[in-house]
This record gives C-alpha cells, structure tokens and sequence, in this order.
C-alpha cells in the first residue's frame, strides 16, 4: 500500500520528464504505458506496484500534455467560437478568452487564447460572452539564447494560443462582478501616485506597472512582494481570521468553535483570490491552502515536508503541464528552502521567543531565503541581487503588515470616503518604500554559470551542515 505522501513524491518525479523529453512520444507509447502499469498492478511485489503506479502517472502526464499540443495544433486556424472574456489588457488592446464552443461542439476542458482588438471599438470587460470569428495561431518563441520563451510560458499557463479577431456577436454583454468592484475603486486610486502598484496588489492588475517601477523591483529583490502569491493570501486568510475572531469575542463560550475562524479566513483567502484575477501563484496558494486546512480539520498530524509534498503532487497531478513554469519552481523551492534554513540552521532557542529579537528573526528569514535561492535566481534571471536583503528587511513588513492590510480593509469598506482613507494610506505606505529603495546603490550582479553557484552555495551549506571540514580529516 502507497501511503499519500509516498504517491505525491512519485507525482512530482513522474512530472520531471515533461522538463527534459525534446518531443512528446506517440499514443502508441501512451497506451503502452497504460498497459504495462495497469498490468503491473496486479502483481503482489510492492515494489512492483510502485513501479506500476508511477508509469500510470507519468503516462497521465504525457496524455495531458500531448492533448493540450493537440488541441493547440487543431485549433490554430480560423473559425467561430463561443468564448468567455476572462481578462482585458486596455493598454496592450488585448483580451484573453475561454474557448467554451467551436461551432456547436463543446471543448473540454475549455482552452484559452489572447486575442488583439486593435480596430475593435466595442467596450470589452471580464464576463462577457461573444460569438466570435478567429483567426488562432499557436505562439512560438525565438530560440536566441538568453530571451524569455514565451511559448514555454504560454503552455505551463495553458494560454497556446493567439490571434486576432475576423468578426463578433455578441452574446451577453453584461460585465461580471469583478469587473464592477474594480472600476467602483478605479476612480478612488486616479490621484494616487502609485496607483499602478495598489492595483497589482489589489487585483492582480500588473501590465500598468512602469518600466522603471519593474526595474526597481528586480534590482532590490523585492518583484516577488508585488506577485499575488502564497503571503499575500495567506495575509488576506489571516485578516478573515482576525475578524472572525473579532465577532466571536460577543459570542457565549459554548459557541465559540475553531471552524468559524477557519471557515471565515478560507472564503477572505477566496475571495482574494478571485479579485486578483485568479492567476496561476494565487490558485496554487489557495490549493495549498485548502489542502491545509483540511489535514488540520480531519485532525491529520503531518510535518512540514509531508505538506510540501502532498501540496505540490496535488498540483502538478490537477494541471501537469505547471511543471514548465518559473513562478511554480520559485514558489515552491522557496517553501522548501525555507524548510531546510529553518531544519538545518535555525536560531538558538533563546532568540526565539522575546519581542526584541524580531528583527533578528527577519534578518535571518531574509539571509536564509537570500542564500538557498541564489542559484536558481541566477537560472532564471541571469543574475541576482546584491541589495534583496536590505531591501526585504524593510520590504516585508512593510507590505505584508501595513500595505497589503490598508488595502483589503479598503475593499472591505462600503462607504467610499472611509475606502478612500485606506487606499490613501496603502499609497503613502507605498510612497515612502519606493522612496528607501530608490535611495539603495544598484545592486543587480549579473551572472550566468548556475550550476558553479548552486555547487558553491548548496554543497558549501551540505559540507558546513554535516561538519565534513571536522570530521573528515
């Protein structure tokens, strides 16, 4: 019998080969997986039984990838489709949308496109429904070494596909909720000099995000605090968990349970999420979520690594091809560091419990996160950045105990001049931190070999860790 976590791990590694395999092999080779592991799981051997369920695994893996190539293939043409607008980009004039229909045949699961309006005029939001005349093409990339791979990004967020529109009728033309909730607070942020960041911290709204600001951000480390990601939902949890707790406080004590605060943080992190557009980090944050609540619910005592596994076989099993994307692997291996930092090179119990020792508790988070995550920092980005722990120590807190609370107590609000308040208070917060970064000497080191700083960094903390330099001599 293959425990939980066993069959997670072997998710993750059955996941692994979409990284390196340079083609998709056939559905002949498909269905020989099926066959071969179904066979297998007859024999008694647990061992074999192992191998039996991650060849089902890995062959479920390839089918999903080899279905969205497929679809991609047979879709990028024109023809009419019945489609959801899921977001708009006004200044890009682009919308992506949900293929629900091709002509009267329903597609499961439904794909999704980006599609240009350049010569439209219609007033396009998020919700709407068109019968819409497309001319598809799958994205490509350029294969210069060292540019961004656009078609990679592409497949890991399930959006192949790109074209422009031929034609349109519309269906419905209502706007969804969402929609409305943020134009009703887009006229409170217009004077707000960063109005551009609120509303990436608020809705997931990040391409009116200057070239400047960008740059700022990946010079001092800190891009990762204006990504809709695990804190920022784990911060609007802990904000639906407060006020929970805020109204049981008038409740008698035989009606004061842990599964109202529970209940009540995990509908703040899902409504978060939903506001922010619902991006790839923030689902997976809410998964994560979720999952945990659940082990915690049933009364399930697991560790920390055991969560960290179920949480990422979970996902890759629910969408495979998440395997091909950055901001997974970054989320992820930042869990996981923080793990190691934590197992391996915590602080002496008598740093651990005093309020004056706060700052060095953060200091030692932000070296930690600093020092494990170098290497695959200088994977992605080429380089990393010599200033990242100056900048989150002041960063962090400031985000995540002023910024981001300012801005869901705006959202919460229902009359307009106390939002207001907020958001202007969100935005002065804003201010001054772009201010103290701004004012940090450039900070990004370019460097190309990650494989020498991953031995140097990781084999140096496995050598000091394990005491090789005493005990081997």
């Amino acid at each position: 019998m293959l425990t939980w976590i066993a069959l997670a791990q072997l998710t993750v590694l059955a996941a692994l080969p979409l990284l390196l395999l340079p083609q998709l092999p056939s559905l002949s080779v498909l269905l020989a997986l099926w066959g071969t592991g179904f066979g297998l799981l007859q024999f008694s051997q647990s061992t074999v039984r192992i191998v039996a369920v991650a060849l089902l695994l890995l062959a479920w893996m390839l089918h999903d990838a080899r279905q969205t190539v497929t679809d991609t293939e047979r879709l990028a043409k024109p023809g009419q489709f019945t489609v959801l607008i899921d977001e708009v980009r006004r200044n890009t004039k682009q919308i992506k949308i949900r293929l629900l229909k091709e002509n009267s045949r329903y597609l499961f699961p439904p794909r999704f496109a980006w599609v240009a309006y350049e010569n439209e005029t219609a007033d396009y939001c998020s919700g709407q429904r068109w019968i819409m005349h497309l001319r598809l093409r799958a994205l490509h990339a350029r294969l210069n070494e060292g540019e961004f791979d656009a078609q990679r990004f592409a497949f890991a967020s399930y959006t192949p596909l790109q074209g422009r529109i031929l034609k349109r009728t519309p269906l419905e033309t209502r706007c969804d909720w969402r929609w409305h909730f943020i134009q009703r607070h887009d006229a409170q942020l217009a004077h707000l000099s960063q109005r551009a960041t609120l509303k990436a911290l608020a809705f997931g709204i990040r391409d009116e995000l200057s070239k400047t600001t960008r740059q700022l951000l990946r010079d001092t480390g800190t891009a990762h605090l204006m990504a809709i990601s695990g804190m920022h939902i784990a911060l609007a949890a802990g904000v639906g968990w407060i006020l929970a707790r805020g109204i049981q406080s008038v409740f008698s004590a035989r009606y004061i349970g842990y599964l109202f605060p529970l209940t009540v943080s995990w509908l703040a992190a899902a409504i978060y999420t939903w506001l922010s557009g619902g991006h790839a980090p923030a689902q997976r944050a809410l998964l994560s979520l979720t999952l945990w609540m659940a082990i915690r619910t049933a009364g399930i005592q697991l560790n920390g690594w055991q969560i960290w596994s179920l949480c990422l076989g979970l996902l890759l099993l629910i969408h495979p091809l998440t395997v091909l994307s950055g901001s997974f692997w970054l989320s992820a291996l930042a869990v996981g560091s923080l793990l190691v930092w934590y197992h391996w090179f915590p602080l002496p119990a008598r740093f651990t419990h005093q309020r004056r020792w706060i700052p060095l508790r953060l200091l030692h988070l932000q070296a930690g996160m600093m020092i494990l995550m170098a290497p695959l920092q200088v994977a992605m980005f080429n380089g990393i950045s010599l200033t990242a722990l100056i900048a989150n120590l002041f960063a962090v807190p400031v985000i995540s105990f002023i910024t981001v609370p300012l801005i869901l107590l705006a959202m919460l609000m229902p009359f307009i001049q106390v939002s207001g308040l907020f958001w202007w208070l969100a935005d002065l917060s804003l201010r001054g931190l772009t201010e103290m970064l701004t004012s940090l000497p450039a900070g990004w080191w370019p460097l190309q070999d990650a494989t020498l700083i991953a031995a140097m960094v990781w084999g140096g903390l496995i050598v000091w860790r394990l005491q090789f330099f005493i005990v081997h001599p």
